[in-house]
C-alpha cells in the first residue's frame, strides 16, 4: 500500500501530540502525587522514626546499651535515605553520638538556663517536616552551590535542654578527606520553626586546632568565594584575635594533658579547675571580640575576670585595646 507524505506527516503529528499530552498527564499525575501524599509520607515516615526512639528509650532505660545501638543504627538509616531525598544529594554518613540519642521525652528535660520559660517539645515525629525546611534556609542554599558536588555528612544533636531546639549540622568532606565544612541550623522542637542563621566552619586535621569560624554574612560570602575548599579569609586585626585563640587552645590542652600525672590531692585538683576555668574565662573573652560581639558584653566578661582572676595577659589586653571602631 503507498501512503503519500501527507499521510505520513498527519500521523507524526498525531504520534507527538499523543506523547505530549501523554507526559502532561503523568506529570500533573506526579506534582498531584507530591502534593497530595507528602504531608502523609512525613507523618508515617515520622511515626517510623518515634517508633524507633521509643524502643531505644526503653533500651536505654534498662542500660541495655548494645540494644540501644542497634535502634541507633536504624535510625541512622532512615535519617540518611531522609535526607539525601530531601537534600537532594547523596548523604554518605550520619552521625548520630551518645549523649544526643535516643531523644529523651519532653517531659522529662528541662531547660539548663533555669530562668527561660521556652517549652520543650518531643521531635523525632516531626523529622522529615524538619529535614524539609532545612533546604529553604539561605545558609544552606549559599553552602550547596560551593559543596554539593563534594561529600556530604550529617549530623544530629539534640540541643532541647539549651534553648527547645534540634541542632542538624551539614557538613562537606574535601576529596582527601583532611579538610570540611560546615554548617548548620537549628529548628524548634515545638513549633518546628527553622531559626535563620549565618555560620560556617573551617576543619583542617592536618593541623592540631585547624578550625575557623565564619558567623557573619559578609564572612560567609567571603569564604564561599575563596579558591580555597574552605578557609575565613580575616583582616589584620581579627587574624591576631583568632591566633590568640589557638594559643588558648594548646595552653588549655597542655593543661588537661597534667591531668594524668597529677597529685590527686584536694588541694591540688582544686587549683587545676580553677586554672582551667581561667582558660574557659580568656577563651570568652577572645570569642566575644572575635565574634565582634557588643562593647557592654565584651567589657562585662572583662570584668568577671578581672574580679576573680585578676588583670587580663597584655596580649589580650592589647587586642581588647586595639579592637576597630564600629
Amino acid at each position: 500500500m503507498r501512503v503519500d507524505v501527507p499521510t505520513i506527516l498527519g500521523i507524526t503529528t498525531v504520534v507527538v501530540l499523543c506523547i505530549i499530552a501523554t507526559s502532561v498527564v503523568l506529570f500533573e499525575n506526579d506534582i498531584l502525587y507530591s502534593k497530595d501524599n507528602t504531608g502523609k509520607m512525613n507523618i508515617d515516615t515520622g511515626k517510623q522514626l518515634d517508633e524507633i526512639n521509643k524502643i531505644a528509650i526503653n533500651h536505654y532505660k534498662n542500660n541495655e546499651n548494645e540494644k540501644v545501638d542497634e535502634q541507633r543504627v536504624l535510625m541512622k538509616a532512615k535519617l540518611q535515605r531522609l535526607a539525601s531525598d530531601s537534600f537532594g544529594v547523596n548523604v554518605t554518613k550520619v552521625y548520630l553520638e551518645d549523649g544526643y540519642f535516643p531523644f529523651l521525652p519532653a517531659s522529662e528535660l528541662t531547660q539548663v538556663d533555669q530562668e527561660s520559660d521556652k517549652p520543650i517539645c518531643d521531635f523525632a515525629s516531626n523529622m522529615p517536616t524538619h529535614l524539609q525546611k532545612i533546604p529553604e534556609s539561605e545558609m544552606f542554599q549559599l553552602f550547596m552551590k560551593k559543596y554539593s558536588k563534594f561529600s556530604i555528612e550529617f549530623h544530629v544533636q539534640d540541643e532541647r535542654r539549651h534553648g527547645s531546639d534540634a541542632h542538624y549540622g551539614v557538613y562537606a568532606i574535601s576529596d582527601d578527606g583532611n579538610y570540611s565544612a560546615g554548617m548548620y541550623v537549628h529548628v524548634n522542637s515545638c513549633t518546628n520553626e527553622v531559626l535563620s542563621n549565618y555560620y560556617l566552619s573551617c576543619h583542617d586535621k592536618t593541623k592540631d586546632h585547624g578550625v575557623m569560624m565564619a558567623n557573619t554574612i559578609e564572612r560567609v560570602l567571603s569564604s564561599l568565594g575563596h579558591e580555597d575548599f574552605c578557609t575565613v579569609p580575616l583582616d589584620i586585626w581579627h587574624q591576631a584575635v583568632y591566633d590568640y585563640g589557638q594559643v588558648l587552645s594548646d595552653q588549655t590542652r597542655k593543661h588537661f594533658a597534667k591531668a594524668e600525672t597529677m597529685s590527686k590531692d584536694y588541694d591540688t585538683v582544686m587549683k587545676f579547675q580553677n586554672e582551667l576555668e581561667r582558660f574557659g574565662a580568656l577563651n570568652e573573652i577572645q570569642n566575644s571580640l572575635y565574634q565582634d560581639k557588643p562593647l557592654d558584653i565584651i567589657q562585662k566578661n572583662i570584668q568577671e575576670y578581672t574580679l576573680r582572676y585578676g588583670q587580663l595577659p597584655a596580649e589580650l589586653q592589647e587586642l581588647f585595646d586595639t579592637r576597630p571602631s564600629k
